[in-house]
Parts: structure tokens; sequence; C-alpha cells
């Protein structure tokens, strides 16, 4: 009677243990549906040329790219220091429809090669998700430090508003002091609604969670140029 019961309690513990892990079990974006991507090409370089940086698409090399399993990188020059984030910008537009509420996780790839006078110093990469039209409001804006080797960014955060097929955009913004950064497999994935935001990843881990507040919107920003298709 008692080994039954011991066997009864250990089982029951081992069913307790087994759900609350797949509860908690990270979800991967490969279980999401990609509404935007930045391709690494050359229609986004000139799309995006701006008179404060140069831009251009360079092969992935150097510390932890063995990981990335994209092939191009952007390389962005800034050459002056710019007062806006959106002053040098990478976009495109959302490839599907995404509803208000709907969680979703950006993911991004970037490191930094230079920045003048400073041997160990860290470039800065702005991220942001918007309307692709005045008000240019945003579900997500973050600013993070990059470090030299390359580092794997994802974020989770909820569409705020409901957006058709290219009525968002996906950025990133390097208007800050003059650096040299790279960056590349740029994408967003969204879930169905009843996923919770704490079961997607988040990298760094380290990371507080993301600023994700429209009081954060510039209220003048505009795009650099029109954003174009991955083709």
């Amino acid at each position: 009677m008692f080994r039954h019961s011991l066997v009864t309690a250990l089982l029951a513990v081992a069913l307790q243990m087994l759900a609350a892990s797949s509860a908690t079990r990270a979800v991967e974006p490969r279980n999401g549906q990609r509404v935007a991507q930045l391709p690494v090409v050359e229609t986004i370089v000139q799309n995006y040329a701006s008179p404060g940086s140069e831009i251009s698409l360079v092969p992935v090399e150097g510390g932890g790219s063995e990981a990335i399993r994209s092939k191009r990188a952007f390389r962005i020059r800034t050459l002056k220091p710019l007062r806006s984030v959106w002053e040098v910008q990478l976009c495109d537009v959302t490839s599907a429809p995404v509803r208000r509420g709907q969680p979703a996780l950006l993911g991004f790839w970037a490191r930094t090669v230079d920045v003048p006078g400073r041997p160990e110093g860290l470039g800065k990469v702005a991220v942001y998700f918007q309307r692709a039209s005045e008000p240019w409001d945003k579900s997500f804006l973050i600013k993070r430090e990059v470090p030299r080797q390359w580092t794997r960014y994802q974020y989770p955060f909820r569409v705020h508003e409901m957006f058709g097929k290219a009525e968002a955009h996906i950025c990133l913004g390097f208007g800050f002091d003059p650096q040299t950064v790279e960056v590349t497999g740029v994408q967003v994935h969204t879930f169905a609604s009843d996923v919770d935001l704490e079961t997607l990843p988040r990298l760094p881990p380290e990371n507080p969670p993301a600023e994700n507040s429209p009081a954060e919107t510039p209220p003048t920003a505009t795009p650099a140029a029109e954003s174009v298709s991955a083709p």
C-alpha cells in the first residue's frame, strides 16, 4: 500500500513538472509567421542613402560570425554626429497584415566595427517597428550598444495597431555619434494571440524589457526614403 502511494505521488510530481516545463518552454521564431525582414540587397542601400553616412554590403566576417546564416551584412558608417536616430536608417515594409495586440518577435544580428577615437568603443543601434506613414507611431522602440563581436538580439513585443500589408515598417536607426556598425538577419515574426510574451526568447537575456511606449515616438520622424519590398 505504502509503495503504491509513493509511486502515485512521484508520478503526480513528475506530471506537474512536465506541465510546468511545457507551459514555460520558449516559443521559437519558426513557430510564427515572418511578416517583415530587411533583405541585404543593393536596393535598400540605394533607397536609404544619406549625406551623413556611407552604407554598403559586406561579407559576414569576424568573431561570432560562424553562428549567422546570412552571408552578407549592411555596413553603416556615420560620418558626423547626428541628433536623431532616423537621420540614418534602413527600413522595409511588412509583407503580411498584423493585428492589434498580436505577439511579435523582432530579431537581428549586429556588431561594432569602429568608433573613431575610441579603440574599445561600442557603437549604437536603434530598432523600431512603426507605422509606414504619418504619424509614424511605434509598437516598439529600443536603443542598444553593440559589442565588437557578432551578437544576436531578440525582443518580443505586441503590435499596437492593426496594419495591412506594407502599412508598417521594420527599421534600424543609426543616428548617433560617428561609428561603423554592421547588421544582418533583421526579421519580425508574429504569433497566435494566445502566445505569452514571456515564452518568446529575449536576447541578450540580461537586457531589460523592451521600451514599448508610444510616448517615445518622435513627433516629427520621417522616413529617409520610400520603402521597398524584398525582390
